[in-house]
């Protein structure tokens, strides 16, 4: 199997998976795609996933900004094929929240978009996003995680980071 071909299986209900949103997938299905991953995560209504030249693409439903791709005119559509995430530097590692996104640079800088409400994205700000904004961490982050409307970050001292809804 190459690393170019994405298997799936499960509801359709944004049309992730085909454009049949009726139709539920029981069985893995083969999604062929022209990039090679080096890593790919996924939530409820949105899909990202790194090329190997480092670029983040994302698809699935915009809502509140999650795929990164700006909130005119497509804020609040499904986007079926994968758009290009502008970030400044290379995307090494991606993590999917309920309704944020995380990524992880080369530069070792952390970027967040999406769902913003209580402080999510660690962003210092109390609002969505619907591009790529720098997470207020100092240090190296080491490993991240996103969950329904929080993040968690550790970086190489062994600090442990939070923000978003207790």
């Amino acid at each position: 199997m190459s690393q170019n071909t994405l298997f799936f299986w499960g509801n359709n209900q944004h049309n992730l998976l085909s454009p049949n949103p009726s139709k539920t997938f029981h069985r893995p299905q083969r999604l062929p795609l022209s990039h090679d991953l080096i890593d790919i995560s996924a939530s409820e209504k949105h899909i990202n996933f790194i090329s190997q030249d480092g670029t983040l693409w994302a698809f699935g439903l915009n809502l509140d900004g999650r795929l990164g791709i700006g909130s005119k005119p497509d804020f609040k559509s499904s986007i079926t094929n994968p758009v290009k995430v502008k970030l400044p530097a290379r995307a090494v590692r991606v993590k999917c929240g309920f309704s944020h996104v995380c990524a992880l640079l080369n530069n070792d800088e952390l970027y967040a978009w999406g769902l913003g409400d209580y402080g999510a994205l660690g962003t210092g700000e109390f609002k969505s996003r619907g591009t790529p904004g720098k997470v207020l961490v100092k240090g190296r982050i080491t490993s991240f995680s996103c969950g329904a409307m929080h993040s968690g970050f550790a970086d190489s001292e062994g600090s442990i980071f939070t923000c978003g809804s207790n």
